[in-house]
């Protein structure tokens, strides 16, 4: 078996590739395509590279490795994924006209390749670039479905998390300060409190893991003669938190509890939220810099995903485990 996975220095594409070499061991070929350097990239692998091609190129190169490799399965994972970039060339390039491209070698050179182009729930609101981008990829994945019988999805994917993903993202910041918080409280010694966006926006949050297992059941459809009936799945967790709650977990996690206060005491200024401590020590507040202007405030919760995955405090509880490791 012959897979090609773009963005394998990402996260989601790091654990897709595990995954596969622990279910299939021997039994399959992982061609990957990559920005960094052969020896930086080196540095930051979780799998076993002997059954994986390389591929130090961009996105371009993508056909003539579908061409050349006629894989059963292509995994498109790369993507520019920042919110507040302003280059709308880019995210053209790399998040639409790549997926047109890939799409028409698969229809020329490869037809029985499964496609799936990882969508974001960025796309339901289109309030950056990144958001409209992906929902242009989506009509292109629906076109070539439909009209040219290919087998190609684009599942909507929530925020999910990892011990590789930076800590410009929510819950890896919040654990990595959280720990220096509770590591100057112990010692009585002074700290900064941790500078948080809009408190009362609602996410869901769910663990790559899960993520990875259902992108694989998501292009393993069983729609091969009837394409046409194929079902973009949704990932996300079920379960729904305002990022309020979600701090309050994280210190809990670590043992420490507080209180959500509003200094002018009005539920119509989240700007003026601060988290306190028992003790009145300011541990969390809102920093107005930080609010992203497309922050939305809810969550579509009409349609009901199937995954089964972690909660919020075994997520958090995991992160932790990482950051007590180092």
């Amino acid at each position: 078996m012959k897979v090609i996975i773009t963005g394998g220095n990402g996260q989601l594409a790091q654990y897709l590739i595990k995954y596969l070499q622990d279910k299939y061991k021997n039994n399959i070929t992982i061609i990957t395509t990559i920005r960094d350097t052969p020896i930086l990239f080196s540095e930051k692998l979780i799998y076993n590279s002997d059954n994986v091609i390389f591929n130090f190129c961009n996105l371009d190169f993508v056909p003539q490795l579908i061409q050349e490799h006629k894989p059963d399965y292509l995994f498109n994972l790369a993507a520019i994924t920042e919110t507040q970039l302003n280059n709308e060339q880019d995210y053209q390039e790399i998040n639409v006209n790549s997926v047109e491209e890939q799409l028409r070698a698969i229809t020329k050179h490869s037809k029985h390749t499964r496609y799936l182009n990882a969508g974001s729930s960025e796309e339901l609101w289109m309030k950056n670039f990144y958001g409209t981008s992906k929902s242009l990829a989506r009509n292109i994945v629906k076109k070539y479905r439909e009209q040219h019988n290919v087998f190609a999805v684009q599942p909507t994917i929530y925020n999910f998390t990892s011990p590789l993903q930076s800590n410009r993202f929510l819950l890896p910041k919040l654990i990595e300060k959280i720990s220096e918080i509770k590591n100057n409280l112990s010692k009585e010694e002074k700290f900064t409190s941790l500078k948080i966006g809009n408190t009362r926006v609602v996410k869901s949050f769910l663990w790559i893991d899960d993520v990875v297992k259902f992108l694989w059941k998501t292009i393993n459809q069983d729609n091969e003669l009837f394409k046409q009936f194929l079902i973009d799945e949704t990932i996300k967790s079920n379960d729904l938190y305002k990022i309020q709650e979600v701090v309050e977990l994280a210190f809990k996690v670590f043992g420490v509890h507080g209180l959500w206060v509003n200094k002018n005491y009005s539920i119509n200024h989240p700007s003026d939220d601060v988290f306190y401590s028992m003790y009145r020590q300011k541990l969390a507040e809102v920093n107005p810099d930080l609010c992203r202007c497309g922050d939305v405030s809810f969550v579509d919760s009409s349609e009901k995903s199937n995954l089964v995955t972690l909660n919020l405090k075994e997520i958090l509880e995991n992160l932790k485990k990482e950051i007590d490791k180092n």
